[in-house]
C-alpha cells in the first residue's frame, strides 16, 4: 500500500532533496539490472541440456516489472516536485517584475 508523506524543508533545499530521492531510485534500478543478470543465468540453463525453470523466469520477470513500476512512480513524483518548484520560482520572478514595473510607474 502506498501512502503520501508530507513534511517541510527550506524552498532552496528542494532540488537537493529530489537528488537524494533520485539517488535512491538509481540504487534500486541497479538492483533491477542485477535481476536481469539472474534472468540471463536462467536463460543460459536452457542452452545447456537442462530445461529452463520457466516458473522461476516468470517470477523474476514479475519482480522486475513490480520494481520498475515503483521506481516509475518515484520518478513521476520527482518530476512533479521539480515542476512545482520551478512554477513557484517563475511565479515569484513574475511577481517581482510586476512589482518593479508598478514602482517605476509611480
Amino acid at each position: 500500500m502506498r501512502v503520501n508523506l508530507s513534511y517541510s524543508i527550506d524552498f532552496e533545499e528542494v532540488p537537493e532533496k529530489v537528488l537524494d530521492l533520485l539517488n535512491e531510485t538509481n540504487m534500486k534500478l541497479n538492483k533491477v539490472v542485477e535481476k536481469f543478470m539472474e534472468f540471463r543465468l536462467l536463460m543460459n540453463k536452457s542452452d545447456s541440456k537442462q530445461d529452463p525453470d520457466i516458473y522461476a523466469m516468470i517470477n523474476l520477470i514479475d519482480k522486475i516489472r513490480q520494481e520498475m513500476a515503483k521506481e516509475d512512480i518515484r520518478l513521476e513524483e520527482c518530476a512533479g516536485i521539480l515542476t512545482g518548484f520551478l512554477n513557484h520560482r517563475l511565479g515569484n520572478a513574475e511577481e517581482q517584475t510586476n512589482e518593479n514595473e508598478n514602482n517605476e510607474g509611480q
